[in-house]
């Protein structure tokens, strides 16, 4: 009861200070087609930083007749959302697991089926009396359960304990045969999760966002320099299922603060001699050892000219680029959206005429889309399709709709499509759809049918830091 009553103080006065963002929004959009520039800039600047509350109004002022308005409404809607998509692919996504007298094997596969995560198998016994993790961000939600069912994530850095740096003429002049042979270094796909079957050396986990970085000293290195020993930190990164990731990350280790409290801003010992091409460093990272396990892991040497002790805290940054559908159109809970319709960008409707389950237990959704002319292909290459030799397809904008409808769970990760059809309408103006999905196995969740626009890469970093970071006597 006092979690309602909190809750619903904030949202009052939440609701005034946003309706009040969209006054001022409503007044600074005006301005934007100002013959004044300076008074278009400053209204353009103060749009975005009022971010999400600006955009219900800048959409309204796309339609606006003066040319100048709608061009810097379009801009300003595109650079509030790409900081907003940024944010939300950064942020973990919220999980809660529950489990009550289960055994470790089957606790697993709940995972898997609610998580998205590529399990191991484990020969554990142990079982689960009673968990649950609350809501709390995604890999911390794991974290948990893996420590309630006593297991052990196997230790990756142990099959990759060695550097290997490119120095010799000829090395260097393999380096364009070598690349084009690797497949140009991506996608990345991490691999299963897989336990090990006793302890493994401690790792330190960062747990905050959507890509979990778990970092432990390896060893201390002295051939990368006869003067300077380099101590070798591992840094394993793995991602939230939901991020198609089409390159390899690349891992960058910025501070380390000493047990006194003493900061040191590092940079790690690079690996590659000279200067290659940007397009051939994520193979050549490879090759000479940084990168191990298709990017899983990365080894980074920094030189060391210190007594070995542990490190209180190590900062870093993970620089990765995912691919993102924007959504044209959203229908929340669709199972139970029969009768609705939902407008989005360039006035595209979607309506929910019936969903059903068929008995091979395939989710159906039938629907009804118009006011489709935003989706036409502009080009000819973007219309005209090889169906096979000596035969061409022209593609309109219905085809678009449905190379971009989708159904996603709670989690954003999509449903598979097993078949979809159309057929247009007697007006020529609307198009029924029918869509047929692959039922997951959990059966609890209410998925959303998104409409999206053409996919694009994202460029983003995710910050992290590792404390009590154990270092291990050498042997």
């Amino acid at each position: 009861m006092m979690r309602r009553i909190a809750l619903t103080s904030i949202v009052v006065f939440i609701l005034p200070v946003f309706a009040h963002a969209q006054e001022g929004a409503a007044e600074l959009a005006k301005k934007l087609g100002s013959g004044n520039y300076l008074e278009r800039e400053r209204a353009a600047k103060a749009l975005e930083r009022l971010g999400k509350a600006a955009i219900p109004v800048l959409r309204g002022a796309m339609t606006n007749a003066d040319l100048e308005t709608q061009r810097r409404a379009i801009l300003l809607i595109e650079r509030i959302e790409d900081r907003v998509l940024i944010e939300d692919i950064v942020k973990a996504t919220p999980t809660r697991l529950r489990f009550q007298n289960i055994t470790v094997v089957d606790a697993l596969r709940e995972v898997e089926s609610l998580m998205g995560l590529r399990l191991g198998p484990t020969s554990s016994k142990h079982r689960i009396g009673k968990f649950d993790s609350g809501s709390v961000p995604y890999w911390q939600a794991w974290r948990d359960c893996r420590d309630a069912a006593l297991l052990e994530e196997s230790d990756y850095a142990l099959a990759a304990a060695r550097l290997k740096t490119m120095v010799s003429q000829r090395e260097q002049e393999r380096i364009p045969i070598m690349y084009a042979r690797a497949g140009h270094g991506g996608p990345f796909t991490a691999p299963r999760l897989v336990f090990a079957a006793a302890a493994v050396p401690v790792w330190t986990e960062d747990v905050r966002h959507s890509v979990r970085v778990r970092v432990r000293w390896l060893m201390t290195d002295r051939s990368l320099d006869a003067k300077i020993p380099h101590a070798i930190f591992a840094v394993e990164v793995r991602p939230e299922p939901r991020l198609e990731i089409p390159t390899l990350p690349i891992v960058e280790i910025t501070k380390i603060v000493d047990p006194d409290g003493r900061e040191t801003w590092v940079r790690t010992a690079p690996l590659l001699r000279g200067t290659p091409a940007p397009e051939h460093i994520p193979y050549l990272l490879a090759h000479v050892g940084e990168i191990q396990f298709g990017g899983l892991l990365h080894l980074k040497a920094i030189p060391w000219p210190r007594p070995q002790r542990s490190v209180k805290e190590l900062h870093g940054l993970v620089r990765l680029a995912t691919l993102v559908r924007p959504s044209l159109v959203e229908v929340p809970g669709v199972l139970k959206a029969v009768g609705k319709e939902v407008r989005g960008f360039h006035g595209i409707t979607v309506k929910v005429l019936e969903t059903d389950t068929s008995d091979e237990g395939d989710l159906i959704v039938r629907l009804r889309l118009d006011n489709l002319q935003a989706l036409t292909p502009q080009t000819p290459e973007q219309a005209i399709v090889r169906v096979r030799p000596g035969f061409i397809a022209v593609r309109g904008a219905i085809d678009v709709a449905m190379e971009r409808l989708a159904l996603v769970d709670q989690r954003g990760v999509g449903y598979r499509q097993i078949k979809g059809s159309y057929r247009q309408l007697d007006n020529e103006k609307g198009f029924e759809v029918e869509l047929h999905y692959a039922a997951k196995a959990t059966g609890k969740d209410e998925p959303t049918l998104c409409l999206t626009k053409a996919p694009r890469t994202v460029a983003f970093e995710v910050p992290f830091v590792v404390r009590d970071l154990a270092w291990e006597e050498e042997k």
